[in-house]
């Protein structure tokens, strides 16, 4: 039998063991990372990730489906709407949006139209397409088509050079009319003079016409403004009024470098009525006719819807909307071009408060 010593001497060595088996097993369960919950921890983060992308790939979906519902009501409308010639039912499917929309540039009067166009055609309100039209005069907008900067254009003739320059470049384009405009005189409202001839506005341009006495008004000086190069308006005066007749060379404070501007100084101007200048039709009746002005019959023919439409006043051009002649029959440009060569088209752009162009009887 062992003695009371030994058996404490065995309890201490049993017990010594007994912590390092313990001691060893939880060295080795720290060394190799092992958790009885790691296996469901995996499992639970893949079925996370897995749910995530089911997530996104819904977000996706909604997102295009939010998208499309007023596209297919545009569809829907168009296609009631268009007459032959239209916008096509496969052209109408590409499904226009305010991120692939053609990029318009044109005329600043042309403005306007370009707005109420990207409302029907998206489906949207104006104020919310107000934004994606940024127009420049109408000389740049012809070279910003031809260098590709802009895909389409709602604008009046250029200048003589830009067709020079198009034609140097090889730049071959197709311009569909849209609407007639007329270029108007306007004189302030003080100034007796009613009417005047276009030969009697030719001599006042080139110099040789000079008081408002030689044309039944004031003995006063006639102070002629006008526009800057490169804005259709000046591009207008001088295709259909001065024609072969050279423009006077003007002072710098006689040009103006908006149609507002001009407006407004001749209204304005030293506070009397001897100031002149000229405008577009529809900027004069439609969007800015500034207090104290009143616009001259030419040879006593007032410009006016009628007149303008009819071919009856004699300062007369046209506005286009104008693409690459390179334009696939499938693009959105094309499709845009031809439907507002439609009946539809046609009564956007006189609802817009453009001058329709009548058919030829």
């Amino acid at each position: 039998m062992k003695s009371g010593k030994e058996k404490v001497i065995l309890i201490v060595i049993a017990a010594v063991l007994f912590v390092s088996c313990i001691g060893l097993v939880v060295f080795y369960l720290s060394n190799n990372k092992i958790s009885p919950d790691e296996g469901d921890a995996t499992e639970l983060s893949e079925n996370e990730v897995e749910d995530s992308e089911k997530e996104s790939d819904s977000e996706e979906i909604s997102s295009a489906e939010i998208q499309g519902e007023p596209e297919e009501e545009l569809a829907e409308t168009v296609k009631e709407e268009s007459s032959e010639g239209g916008v096509k039912d496969d052209a109408v499917r590409t499904q226009l949006t305010m991120e692939n929309y053609p990029r318009f540039d044109g005329s600043t009067t042309m403005k306007n139209l370009a707005v109420g166009l990207a409302s029907v055609m998206l489906g949207k309100e104006r104020s919310e397409v107000q934004y994606m039209f940024d127009f420049n005069t109408t000389n740049y907008a012809y070279y910003y088509l031809m260098d590709g900067y802009r895909t389409i254009l709602l604008a009046a003739d250029p200048g003589e050079q830009v067709f020079n320059d198009l034609e140097e470049q090889g730049f071959e384009y197709e311009m569909l009319p849209i609407a007639r405009e007329g270029l108007v005189f306007v004189v302030n409202e003080k100034n007796p003079v009613d009417s005047l001839s276009p030969d009697q506005i030719r001599k006042i341009y080139s110099g040789e016409i000079t008081n408002w006495s030689q044309v039944g008004g004031d003995d006063v000086p006639i102070k002629a403004f006008q526009r800057s190069e490169g804005s259709g308006s000046q591009a207008l005066m001088n295709k259909c009024v001065m024609k072969e007749t050279k423009i006077v060379e003007p002072e710098y404070i006689q040009v103006s470098q908006s149609m507002g501007d001009l407006i407004d100084e001749v209204a304005l101007y030293d506070n009397t009525g001897n100031a002149l200048g000229y405008t577009v039709y529809y900027y004069a009746d439609s969007m800015k006719m500034a207090d104290g002005l009143k616009i001259l019959k030419i040879d006593g023919i007032e410009p006016n819807n009628d007149t303008i439409s009819s071919g009856e006043y004699p300062f007369l051009d046209y506005y286009y909307c104008v693409i690459s002649k390179d334009c696939a029959e499938e693009s959105a440009e094309r499709q845009i071009y031809n439907w507002l060569a439609s009946e539809d088209g046609k009564k956007l752009v006189e609802s817009e408060g453009y001058v329709p162009i009548k058919a030829d009887k």
